[in-house]
């Protein structure tokens, strides 16, 4: 109780709801928009505006996170796309539902931009609203894109059936996990590790280490003698990148195949190279649309989380059982949602631990999505040869206690993507 009454006069309790994942209306047309929100609202959803030209964002989802391959858009229920936008629009635009394409009731179809989007409902609005209505659901149904089944109604027609048809861009969903500490020595770096590497028993899974004093993400996975490209090697900016041919050239793991490192030279006598947060988020944007699950390790910064964590399935905080951490961890988390980013906290416990989780989770009024046990001589095992395989006795076997609740999201979230793990 007095940890508590601490607690209350140094972080104010915060209660946060649990937020319903938005649709994304993207229309150039600013009546069009205005039509769609309608319609959004009148079935009972939230929506974020995702304009292509320089219109505002929404204060919960800046506009800037809310592009074709962010986590805001691979998550929507739904996303409305206008003529306009459907000639602007490039890269991979899948979300969790169905794809809309509008235009006002005397506009004439675009066959052009209706082959380049490959919706699954093309719509005249106002005329079809009620149809349109129908075709969305209501929040919290069991699937969203169920309601594309049965008469589709006039207007609101079917112009692909998804298992006949893929979308143009789209591949098999990938995953993204950021790790980002709270504080300096908050562990983010070997979580990451750990989780990449367990990762990669189900599904290609490629760690990104964007921090060019990092050290080195392949000697903390003790494969620093591995062959393949570093950041610095390959040129971006000329062109999209293929994510599978990058997958393929990156350092694999030698005890876990399905895993490959994407991080900075040793080489003595020459800097290591970075990326910056853009040029990092390209890379991972690329990796996601290849279906290649992703786990990145950031620096803190806000540069990072809005690149970076805008891509992010889960966003995960790494935080020490200190109060330094937890008054650390407040703040960052404010920033994201400022972002419109949603947090999620791993607590990583101390020697001589004193803080709770629950202690914690009443400070900071954030979901805890795991606890990750003192792991005594973890830093001299990784020292000796890297984090070990994953055996229940090795370092990843006992940090992947803490893990659980996020493997089992990351194991929904991308089934089917690109390169099953080639057998050892």
């Amino acid at each position: 109780m007095a940890l508590q009454n601490f607690f209350d006069d140094v972080f104010p309790a915060q209660v946060k709801a649990k937020q319903q994942d938005p649709v994304v209306i993207a229309c150039e047309e600013a009546a069009m928009a205005d039509e769609v929100s309608l319609i959004v609202a009148a079935a009972g959803f939230p929506s974020v505006h995702a304009s292509t030209s320089c219109g505002a964002g929404s204060s919960d989802f800046p506009q800037t996170l809310v592009r074709p391959g962010s986590a805001v858009w691979r998550r929507a229920p739904a996303v409305f796309i206008d003529l306009g936008a459907a000639r602007l629009l490039s890269g991979d635009l899948g979300c969790a539902g169905p794809v809309f394409l509008v235009r006002a009731d005397l506009q004439e179809e675009d066959l052009e931009a209706e082959d380049r989007i490959r919706p699954d409902f093309s719509a005249r609005l106002p005329a079809d609203n009620i149809e349109v209505i129908g075709k969305l659901g209501r929040p919290g149904a069991d699937d969203v894109a169920s309601a594309s089944g049965g008469d589709h109604g006039r207007g609101a027609e079917r112009v692909a059936e998804p298992d006949s048809l893929p979308r143009a861009g789209r591949a098999p969903g990938g995953y993204c996990c950021v790790f980002t500490p709270a504080v300096g020595g908050a562990g983010a770096s070997v979580l990451a590790a750990a989780m990449a590497r367990l990762l990669s028993r189900e599904r290609a899974t490629c760690l990104v280490d964007v921090d060019e004093f990092s050290g080195g993400a392949d000697l903390l996975l003790g494969m620093e003698s591995a062959e393949g490209l570093r950041w610095g090697e390959f040129e971006l900016g000329a062109g999209r990148l293929d994510g599978e041919a990058l997958f393929e050239a990156l350092p694999e793991d030698p005890s876990s195949p399905g895993l490959r490192v994407l991080t900075c030279s040793r080489s003595r006598g020459v800097m290591p190279t970075a990326p910056g947060p853009q040029e990092a988020a390209e890379v991972v944007s690329c990796l996601l649309g290849a279906g290649i699950a992703v786990v990145a390790d950031a620096p803190r910064g806000t540069g990072w989380w809005e690149a970076i964590g805008s891509l992010a399935d889960d966003f995960v905080l790494v935080v020490p059982a200190s109060v330094r951490a937890i008054a650390a961890a407040g703040h960052i988390s404010e920033l994201c949602e400022g972002l419109g980013i949603r947090p999620q906290l791993v607590v990583r416990n101390v020697r001589h631990r004193e803080i709770s989780v629950a202690d914690i989770e009443y400070a900071l009024g954030l979901p805890i999505i795991g606890e990750v046990d003192y792991v005594k001589n973890i830093g001299r095992d990784i020292d000796i040869g890297g984090l070990g395989g994953g055996g229940v006795g090795s370092g990843v076997g006992r940090l992947a206690q803490g893990l659980e609740s996020l493997l089992a999201n990351a194991y929904e979230g991308g089934a089917g993507g690109y390169g099953r793990p080639r057998a050892a």
